[in-house]
């Protein structure tokens, strides 16, 4: 609708060049994810200085219930962490919190327990994975939302009664994991300046994701399966800041999408304050064929009144 300049006022910028014939410039739909990002070479990553959000020890020799969310397209053929939080080499001893990853399209999640300064052990963990007796929960070269989830409860059950952690594969839960083990675990490790790395680990560097590695997210609370089947949002990329428990995602890594760039901390956190950082020859690429959400920009941001 046409609409009228204010009259019998000094006029300023923003009135001087508004079209009044249009009004409001028409919304623009922008895609919520075209790009991803792919990890060539043993050692790639996108590295995150620690921050206290991404540990899940409650401070009192307990777990803190997280999950994770990322969109994927993995080689079968290969080995690799979708997300880590593991350094081989910290000092005075090894050091480890949590890995989701997968060994030819077969999942594994490993939580370490924490059993004191320099006294690391990779033997100390909660562990689920798909054995050789077990189908690969993945699909070769295509994408696909992975979901891991874990209640703080410490408990596991067992391969007929599984509880605890939890792996949806396209919002369906998959149980197909031979190997649920406990050993020695209390509660999980708390390690200061313990890097969180995307694609990989801190070290050792020869567990890089093949691949690509879209829309990632942490949550601080396990996701019921309500919650998502409506992240994974039947196979359409979903805008997270529609998502009905928007406040209990920690971090959201749009993976070379929105802001990002390929600098120091260019890997944007568009919820919190967890930048990532390329490493290596880890790069952004285009046109992932990956379906997408589109959303309106808010037309007030564009609207004379509001400048």
């Amino acid at each position: 609708m046409k609409q009228d300049p204010p009259e019998g006022q000094m006029r300023g910028i923003n009135e001087l060049t508004y079209n009044w014939d249009l009004g409001h410039a028409e919304p623009i739909a922008l895609e919520v994810n075209l790009k991803a990002i792919r990890f060539p070479s043993n050692g790639d990553g996108v590295e995150i200085t620690d921050d206290e959000s991404m540990s899940f020890a409650d401070g009192m020799g307990g777990d803190l219930p997280f999950s994770i969310s990322a969109w994927i397209k993995p080689d079968i053929s290969q080995s690799g962490q979708i997300l880590s939080r593991r350094d081989s080499t910290y000092q005075p001893s090894q050091a480890g919190e949590w890995i989701l990853g997968h060994s030819q399209g077969k999942l594994y999640a490993i939580l370490y327990d924490d059993p004191g300064a320099g006294n690391f052990s990779t033997g100390n963990r909660i562990y689920i994975q798909q054995t050789v007796a077990d189908a690969p929960a993945l699909a070769d070269g295509v994408w696909q939302l992975l979901t891991f989830t874990y209640d703080g409860s410490g408990q596991i059950g067992d391969v007929m009664n599984p509880t605890g952690v939890k792996f949806y594969v396209d919002g369906v839960e998959n149980t197909d994991f031979s190997n649920r083990q406990a050993s020695n675990y209390s509660g999980i490790a708390r390690f200061p300046n313990l890097q969180t790395v995307i694609g990989n680990s801190d070290n050792p560097t020869t567990n890089t994701f093949e691949d690509l590695i879209a829309d990632t997210c942490l949550y601080n609370k396990e996701l019921s399966q309500t919650e998502v089947e409506e992240i994974y949002n039947s196979g359409v990329v979903k805008d997270m800041n529609r998502f009905s428990a928007y406040d209990s995602i920690i971090s959201w890594w749009k993976m070379g999408d929105d802001q990002d760039t390929t600098g120091a901390a260019g890997i944007k956190d568009y919820v919190g304050t967890n930048h990532g950082s390329m490493i290596n020859t880890t790069e952004i690429v285009d046109s992932t064929g990956l379906e997408t959400e589109q959303y309106v920009a808010d037309q007030n941001l564009r609207c004379l009144w509001e400048k």
